[in-house]
C-alpha cells in the first residue's frame, strides 16, 4: 500500500500523474517542479506533502510520509498539495503538525510550540513537515488551514481552496505557498 500511495504521489499540477512503484527522488522531484516553470528559492529542497484522513474520527494530517500500517486503523490518502523544502531557505517557516484542543484533531501550524492559546500540543517525535514559503513566487499556490467542528470537537484541514472546499469549514489561514 505504502508503494503505491508513494507512486500516486508523484504529480504536477498541470494533472501529469507519474506512477512509480518506488518513493520519488529529490533531484526527480526538482525536475517536475522545474518543469512546470516555477522559481525555487535557493537552498529549497523540494519535499512532496500530502493530507491523509481517518473518516472514523473526521480526522486529516497533512504529511510529507505515509507512517507504517496506518492504513491498518483506516488512514487513507486524501490529496496532495505540492513541494515545500525539506531544508531551511530565506522566506520559508517551519511547518509542523500538532495536536489538540480535542483528541484526534491534528492540525498545521507555524507556531514551533503548536499554538498553545488554542490548546494545541507538540507531538512527540519529528512531527516536522517542512519550511513553506511565505512569499508567493511564480509557479507556487496558497496553502489554507480550515477549521470545522465534529459535535462538540474541533477539527481542522489543509486545503488549496480558500473557500475550504465548499465544506462549510472556517477558514483559519494562509499557511504559506506551495510549490505545484
Amino acid at each position: 500500500m505504502k508503494r503505491l500511495v508513494l507512486g500516486a504521489l508523484a504529480f504536477v499540477a498541470s494533472g501529469l500523474v507519474v506512477a512509480s512503484d518506488e518513493p520519488v527522488s529529490s533531484e526527480s522531484r526538482q525536475s517536475v517542479v522545474a518543469g512546470s516553470q516555477s522559481a525555487l528559492p535557493p537552498g529549497f529542497t523540494s519535499r512532496l506533502i500530502f493530507r491523509i484522513k481517518r473518516d472514523r474520527t473526521a480526522t486529516h494530517i497533512t504529511h510529507h510520509y505515509w507512517p507504517d500500517n496506518w492504513e491498518d486503523i483506516g488512514w487513507e490518502l486524501e490529496d496532495a498539495f505540492g513541494y515545500v523544502s525539506s531544508t531551511p531557505f530565506d522566506g520559508g517557516v517551519l511547518i509542523r503538525s500538532c495536536v489538540g484542543p480535542h483528541s484526534w484533531n491534528y492540525f498545521t501550524s507555524g507556531d514551533l510550540s503548536c499554538e498553545p492559546g488554542i490548546g494545541g500540543v507538540i507531538i512527540p517525535g519529528d512531527w516536522n513537515i517542512g519550511y513553506i514559503s511565505t512569499i508567493q513566487h511564480p509557479g507556487s499556490v496558497p496553502l489554507y488551514r480550515c477549521s470545522f467542528w465534529w459535535g462538540k470537537n474541533m477539527r481542522h484541514f489543509d486545503t488549496l481552496s480558500a473557500d475550504c472546499e465548499g465544506t462549510g469549514a472556517f477558514l483559519d489561514g494562509t499557511l504559506g505557498y506551495v510549490f505545484r
